[in-house]
């Protein structure tokens, strides 16, 4: 089976009014989701506090697979700013492989 390419960055506008930003790449924890604020009109970048400043949905699935989700901020986001969502995960090995085991396919995909 091939691995399709997916994207795993998205960028929104602001409007003031929207909070939910849809993020359609399948991940697995909250944590593997960098959320960055951009001013437009101050060009300055920041860090929202998961949490306290936006929650995500999403993530992992009933069957434990990695699935799509999005971001949910407290207060939406102003006009000048730029919402942008990236693919973040931590570069750690989960999976053990055990030789001669049957290759579990599912947890390989994810």
């Amino acid at each position: 089976m091939t691995i399709p390419a997916q994207a795993n960055r998205y960028l929104y506008n602001g409007d003031g009014a929207t909070t939910l930003f849809p993020y359609s790449s399948l991940f697995q924890l909250a944590t593997d989701l960098l959320v960055i604020l951009w001013d437009t009109g101050t060009l300055v970048e920041t860090l929202p506090v998961m949490g306290v400043d936006y929650t995500v949905s999403g993530g992992l699935n009933n069957l434990g697979l990695a699935a799509a989700g999005a971001v949910n901020f407290t207060v939406a986001p102003s006009a000048t700013k730029k919402v942008f969502l990236i693919g973040n995960p931590a570069n750690t090995q989960t999976l053990h492989l055990t030789d001669g085991d049957d290759l579990p396919a599912e947890a390989v995909e994810s």
